[in-house]
């Protein structure tokens, strides 16, 4: 995925500023989670919605968007945008059938584009207006990446295919060998993706053109490619790791074989590819060469921000701080019954955290 990290979860927030509490009103609220531990990380709760789905469930979808605000994709295909201000909700649309599958979402500064099965819908991001919609003509099975006049989304047939947003036609088409279940990665003014039986392939942008696949692993991914905007770093189930240049005519970087199957999501940041292998422990690879530059054997998670400096590291439980120079651990903090974690960038991140009773709460730096 890109830095603007979505994680896919099950159900909508609450409509309305209404459905924001205080900090005094989450401390009364049963299961209200206190925030002391988010302190411990430099961080301050903005905002907090209990139950905010009004269900307990969590979302199918969340989503922190460049063009601002949390979008939201409950378990009826209902789709909220929250302000990030407030907590208020700006806006909500349905967005089909509850049977039909989410692809998935994309937004600029003005548009957000929800993507459903065969489906595409363009909002205004400012009011929720819907301002087109229009039939794939496949099964989309990416979220999409949206240009300035354009959709490119992948499909369950391992067609990738752009389509004019006014207008509803094929801009082009790109075909791979097997489902693209993995998200599309754009690097430089190309996009990259990978299928389920291993075909990788970076395509312009503009007409889909391709100077021929770029590689043909052995076997797809269980995660999703990175890009640092000059790569393409794919972590394979047949036992690899691969860098591939965002540049038409020069193909695979570089290839770090691993001892079993891949099945943890990669990042790159400042020059690092950061993956957790299952031989190695959480490992720091050089980006542009691939060389390991360390290892921590006894951490086991996935690197989803820098906090002043130091590399955050996910493990579902608790956040690890890591020297990312050294690969030494700076202190934990364990964070009980958080579920996930959005952030809406890399470096110094707002937190969109969602708790195990469905409650979604803001904590944004203080430092």
């Amino acid at each position: 995925m890109s830095v603007l990290s979505a994680i896919v979860l099950g159900a909508v927030v609450a409509s309305g500023v209404a459905g924001c509490a205080s900090r005094d009103d989450a401390s009364a609220a049963d299961g209200a989670v206190q925030d002391q531990p988010f302190r411990e990380l430099g961080y301050g709760l903005r905002w907090i919605l209990p139950d905010a789905l009004g269900s307990g469930e969590a979302p199918k979808s969340m989503r922190s968007l460049e063009g601002g605000g949390l979008a939201v994709v409950d378990q009826q295909n209902t789709l909220s945008l929250i302000d990030p201000a407030t907590g208020g909700t700006r806006w909500r649309a349905s967005l089909g059938n509850p049977l039909l599958r989410f692809a998935g979402i994309d937004a600029n500064d003005s548009i957000l584009v929800a993507v459903m099965q065969t489906d595409l819908q363009a909002f205004s991001l400012n009011s929720g207006e819907l301002l087109q919609r229009h039939q794939l003509g496949v099964q989309a099975s990416t979220p999409p990446i949206l240009g300035p006049n354009q959709i490119v989304v992948g499909s369950s047939s391992g067609r990738i295919i752009a389509v004019d947003l006014v207008f509803g036609f094929r801009n082009w088409a790109y075909d791979l060998e097997g489902a693209i279940n993995a998200d599309l990665v754009r690097v430089r003014s190309a996009i990259g993706a990978v299928s389920r039986s291993g075909d990788v392939a970076i395509l312009s942008e503009d007409d889909g053109a391709s100077a021929g696949r770029r590689l043909e692993m052995f076997a797809g991914a269980a995660t999703d490619p990175v890009s640092d905007g000059e790569r393409v770093y794919v972590a394979s189930l047949d036992q690899s790791i691969y860098a591939l240049s965002g540049f038409p005519d020069e193909g695979r970087v570089w290839r770090v074989r691993t001892q079993f199957p891949i099945r943890s999501q990669p990042a790159v940041d400042e020059g690092r590819l950061y993956i957790d292998l299952p031989e190695r422990g959480f490992t720091a690879l050089d980006a542009g060469t691939g060389e390991e530059l360390w290892r921590i054997e006894a951490l086991s998670g996935e690197a989803i921000a820098r906090m002043q400096g130091l590399l955050a590291v996910w493990d579902g439980s608790s956040i690890h701080l890591v020297r990312p120079a050294e690969g030494t651990i700076a202190r934990s903090v364990a964070l009980p019954g958080v579920s996930s974690i959005v952030t809406n960038a890399f470096a110094d991140p707002d937190l969109y955290v969602l708790f195990e009773d469905g409650t979604i709460e803001r904590h944004a730096p203080n430092f």
